[in-house]
């Protein structure tokens, strides 16, 4: 396991399977796990009943971010819930540490069944950008026929996950458009973000094949 801290309380964390059969859509998410016994951060809060069934498995369902041609890791960008049962136990993890990955993939969020002519609108707060990144990186942006916009919110600048490879999608794939809006950032208050946000999307010209007509 690998990771990447974006800040205190929010990381991406690189897992590699066991065995190199794990495959998914992009769209999908599976299950981490660690055990009760295993070590929190100090400044998560503590829980109501410590040292209970240290053996047992706590495992919860996380969206994936890789794309899904990547073999060497399985992604996903997690937030850390102080009070959570598996979070503060993520983010006590250190690279090279072992952590449970459900065996397979599951759920029918993905971009596939989105007819080639027509355009998507992706809106995310948070970590729930997570899957639309997989897309983006599965070739979602290799159909010329179709464009993308992103709207990706978050209380301040830093929070704003994958911003950097959002920003240089943006420039390099000409179907694409990435507004980031910060909520809470004193620099860019809500109603100037939103206003830019209206703006991005009505410039995008119209599809060609169609109009706009998938939401995620």
């Amino acid at each position: 396991m690998a990771r990447i801290d974006i800040t205190p309380r929010l990381t991406i964390l690189q897992v590699k399977p066991d065995g190199p059969d794990f495959t998914f859509t992009a769209g999908q998410y599976t299950v981490l796990g660690l055990l009760g016994g295993a070590a929190r951060i100090p400044e998560s809060r503590p829980e109501d009943a410590p040292g209970e069934a240290t053996e047992k498995m706590i495992k919860r369902a996380y969206s994936i971010s890789s794309g899904s041609v990547t073999r060497e890791y399985v992604e996903f960008y997690v937030a850390l819930v102080s009070d959570g049962a598996l979070t503060p136990r993520l983010f006590a993890l250190h690279g090279g540490d072992r952590i449970f990955i459900g065996a397979r993939a599951k759920g029918m969020f993905t971009i596939d069944k989105v007819p080639d002519g027509q355009n998507v609108l992706m809106v995310a707060t948070g970590t729930g950008v997570a899957p639309y990144i997989s897309m983006l990186r599965s070739q979602a942006l290799g159909r010329p026929q179709r464009r993308i916009a992103i709207l990706h919110g978050a209380s301040y600048s830093w929070d704003l996950g994958y911003r950097n490879e959002l920003e240089e999608m943006a420039s390099r794939c000409r179907g694409f458009a990435y507004a980031p809006v910060r909520t809470v950032d004193a620099e860019a208050p809500l109603w100037i973000a939103i206003h830019a946000n209206d703006a991005m999307i009505s410039d995008i010209p119209p599809g060609l094949g169609g109009p706009m007509a998938h939401q995620y």
